[in-house]
């Protein structure tokens, strides 16, 4: 296993997915040729996901891609990373053939933010920023991946990262996606049933808050 992947398992929470229906994996090959698999986790550096044993073209270690999709329901839109197969076991029965990869860059503009003076003079102003701020910004959220409406959900799921909008700006660029990803998560199935994951939210909302807080 490579350090990489050793390192993004201390620094990052990682989310788990339980089949197929939760979050799939797509490597795209140079010739436009898809290879599919079942999501297992991801976090901010890197992912793990199950190839099925008769696919013939099982993506080897040292691969890189510059396209890998992500999908699942948490997070509303695809995610697009560029990455590097790592890793590779065979898994027990018909669970298939294990891959660990690790991000190179985000493609998806889920972590681009456009800084505005009102969300300038937004983050200056708080400065009594506690765990309990936190989570209630959270709770008054609203989630939006039951919204039947598409143009609606669009609109909620927009908002809901705005909301979040000072937070992520303190954080390094290649951890905004990650940030936005915990957020819609603990949204759309629900805090308390991700208790791991809320601790990676109240970790990276004090990291992003670090600087202001000293002010």
């Amino acid at each position: 296993m490579s350090s990489d992947i050793k390192n993004d398992r201390r620094k990052y929470y990682r989310m788990h997915f339980k089949n197929q229906k939760n979050g799939r994996a797509e490597f795209v090959f140079p010739d436009e040729s898809r290879v599919r698999a079942r999501l297992l986790d991801v976090g901010g550096g890197g992912l793990r996901c199950a190839v099925p044993r008769e696919e013939k073209n099982i993506p080897a270690i040292n691969t890189y891609f510059d396209r890998i999709y992500v999908f699942s329901t948490l997070f509303g839109n695809p995610l697009i990373f560029s990455g590097i197969v790592r890793r590779q076991k065979a898994l027990s029965g018909r669970q298939g053939i294990e891959l660990g990869v690790e991000f190179s860059a985000v493609l998806s503009n889920i972590h681009e933010i456009n800084e505005e003076k009102e969300l300038i003079r937004n983050r200056n102003k708080s400065k009594e920023l506690n765990r309990n701020f936190f989570i209630a910004r959270l709770q008054q959220s609203q989630p939006y991946t039951k919204v039947r409406d598409v143009q609606r959900r669009v609109e909620r799921r927009t908002d809901l990262h705005y909301n979040f909008h000072d937070i992520a700006f303190g954080l390094p660029p290649e951890e905004r996606w990650w940030f936005y990803c915990v957020i819609d998560s603990l949204k759309n199935t629900g805090q308390n049933f991700q208790k791991g994951l809320l601790v990676e939210y109240l970790d990276l909302c004090r990291k992003g808050t670090a600087k202001f807080q000293q002010t």
